[in-house]
């Protein structure tokens, strides 16, 4: 008696990104069913494509409400804060050059690219006035969960974050702005020693800056946007 193929299928696909969980608990129902009337072979592989689909299901969902969870709780958290002088824009600014540790950044602090490529801490921080690469706009607390999120849970939230709050800062949309944006979120280790802050920074693409990005976006316009448009 020949192994059903659907059950085979069933713990192949269940990896595949997407509808691969749903995909896998499906087929393994319908092999289920089929080798129960049938007397085929299969049914471990029936089982096992239905153990790995729900688990693959309930994985994904728990990733889901962990990011949205952060998101919701971060944003009223941003939001609220706005107003008050470390959350706000142009809150405090580097008015001279001097180093600070990259988690003791600023709102306000300029500084170049380098100075995050992880060789110097403290950051050589440098007056806005003078060419810099990037400009720290706002920093927003993320949820104080006790375990570690993952890296790629952080770095979704800090993005989905950051980005309204870019806008808002340069005054135009992202895609009609040659300004970007980055951020700053804690590493496993800050995380297990209370740091919970996300800097979000604002800089030119592949160009250097002299002075503050606040209401700049449409001075500094994509390549075949017309200026203030």
């Amino acid at each position: 008696m020949r192994v059903n193929r659907l059950a085979i299928v069933a713990v192949c696909v269940w990896p595949v990104a997407g509808l691969g969980s749903i995909a896998s608990i499906v087929l393994g129902h319908i092999a289920f069913g089929q080798i129960k009337r049938t007397g085929q072979r299969g049914l471990g592989l029936a089982i096992l494509g239905l153990v790995l689909g729900y688990f693959s299901l309930l994985a994904s969902i728990i990733t889901i409400v962990v990011i949205v969870s952060m998101l919701v709780v971060s944003t009223a958290n941003s939001l609220a804060g706005l107003g008050d002088s470390s959350n706000s824009f142009g809150s405090s600014s580097s008015q001279s050059s001097q180093t600070v540790s990259s988690t003791e950044l600023r709102i306000g602090d300029c500084f170049s690219d380098n100075a995050l490529d992880g060789s110097s801490d403290p950051v050589p921080t440098v007056s806005c006035d003078k060419q810099h690469d990037d400009e720290a706009f706002v920093i927003v607390k993320t949820p104080n969960v006790t375990d570690y999120p993952g890296d790629w849970a952080l770095s979704k939230t800090a993005d989905a974050l950051c980005r309204p709050l870019f806008e808002k800062f340069v005054g135009a949309p992202l895609d009609r702005t040659n300004l970007d944006y980055s951020e700053i979120y804690p590493t496993e280790d800050s995380w297990n020693n209370g740091d919970r802050a996300v800097l979000c920074y604002a800089f030119e693409d592949d160009n250097p800056v002299t002075g503050v990005l606040e209401g700049k976006g449409f001075s500094y316009p994509l390549v075949g946007s017309p200026a203030g448009s």
